[in-house]
């Protein structure tokens, strides 16, 4: 499958894959899919953007980049984006390089993933590592695009949902997906 999937920009979704696998691109491609009806805000910790949301930033349609370049930088700009994010003014957060701050969060940020649906925050997980990001966080994704992965410890937590996945995603060529639960 090489179109791109269909994620709720309200829920908690995740895009796995080794690097260069596509993960950040087919991220982008959602994010700007749904940057027409809500705010998204991109924090990529590698990106050539800005480290923070201005002061006074509103939630509006359209697509923020933001590239902090520290864990607390990139917690922060999170932990922002859910202040402001409100059910009238939803906002969706793409956390690329996931495994960079969301290894060891914080309570608050857990309190984000837990609950941050309820003032409209969504949030979509991107990264080389699933198994790099703290269980308690993974646990809150309810729908998952895996790309091409190769390590033992990221296939043993695809196998605990579907052995046959954990099995085909070695094998996928730059681009192509798969969806769980599909």
């Amino acid at each position: 499958m090489t179109d791109a999937p269909v994620l709720d920009a309200a829920a908690r979704s995740a895009i796995w894959g080794v690097s260069g696998s596509g993960k950040s691109t087919l991220a982008a491609r959602i994010a700007a899919s749904w940057a027409s009806a809500r705010a998204v805000v991109i924090i990529d910790p590698t990106g050539p953007h800005h480290p923070a949301l201005p002061p006074d930033w509103k939630p509006r349609p359209g697509l923020t980049a933001l590239s902090p370049s520290t864990p607390d930088q990139c917690t922060a700009a999170l932990l922002t984006a859910y202040l402001v994010s409100h059910r009238t003014t939803p906002v969706t957060v793409i956390c690329d390089e996931a495994p960079f701050f969301l290894a060891k969060p914080s309570e608050a940020v857990l309190k984000v993933v837990y609950q941050g649906r309820h003032r409209g925050l969504g949030m979509v997980l991107v990264g080389q590592r699933p198994s790099a990001v703290a269980p308690g966080v993974r646990s809150q994704v309810t729908r998952t695009i895996y790309m091409k992965l190769t390590d033992r410890a990221d296939l043993n937590i695809v196998a605990a949902s579907s052995r046959q996945l954990a099995a085909d995603l070695p094998g996928l060529d730059v681009g192509e997906w798969r969806q769980w639960p599909k």
